[in-house]
């Protein structure tokens, strides 16, 4: 599946870039290091911004895939499926307004676009987003940017609380399995005395290894 599998991709990656800076980012304010200034402003910068445009982009490919296309792989909808995809999308956008607000903010009080403008290059999503509300005033701009950061991060801490209890549990026991998989030869597993056994296979839960219940957790649809 090369689309739901890029998509997964960058929606895997762009998140990966948005933690890397918002540790950096924390780490920065409570302990000084890493010094997020000048080159290196910039490159955490632009792949967060990056990334999450992408993940964005990922989200709205998965949604179009599964309500707009509706293969047959994917026919057992559920309620929940729609909610974690809007959950997902509404913590990305979230982040982007905050970062607008923040960057109108500081065009509101730059006495030169001059002095704002590297914004421009180290966060081009951001800046974009930050022309939305060039006609607010700073009171306005502060007073949304505080809403937008509460929401923002109330749904993010949602999401980490509901990951064990959907099926964003994947993220990591589909690690896990991938990395624990078995690069032996396959065979079939010969049965003795066929013809008088009395049970074919797998009949009980317990009779499962523990991989092939991490598969079972890992398997979605």
């Amino acid at each position: 599946k090369p689309l739901a599998g890029v998509m997964h991709l960058a929606l895997f990656w762009g998140f990966i870039f948005l933690l890397i800076a918002t540790a950096a980012f924390a780490a920065w304010e409570r302990i000084g290091f890493p010094e997020m200034t000048g080159w290196l402003y910039y490159l955490i910068s632009w792949l967060a911004d990056v990334g999450g445009f992408f993940a964005m982009l990922g989200i709205v490919v998965l949604a179009f895939i599964r309500y707009i296309r509706r293969p047959d792989r994917l026919n057992d909808h559920k309620p929940a499926d729609g909610w974690i995809l809007a959950l997902v999308f509404a913590i990305l956008l979230g982040g982007f307004l905050v970062e607008g607000l923040r960057i109108a903010a500081q065009i509101k009080l730059s006495t030169t676009l001059q002095q704002i403008a590297y914004e421009q290059d180290a966060s081009p999503v951001g800046w974009m987003f930050a022309w939305l509300f060039k006609s607010m005033s700073l009171d306005g701009l502060v007073l949304w940017h505080r809403l937008s950061w509460w929401s923002h991060m109330f749904l993010a801490f949602l999401f980490i609380a509901v990951v064990p209890f959907t099926k964003l549990w994947h993220i990591f026991t589909g690690m896990i399995g991938y990395y624990s998989r078995d690069l032996d030869p396959k065979a079939v597993p010969l049965i003795e005395n066929i013809e008088e056994a009395e049970r074919f296979g797998v009949e009980r839960i317990e009779e499962n290894t523990w991989k092939d219940l991490l598969d079972l957790d890992a398997c979605i649809r």
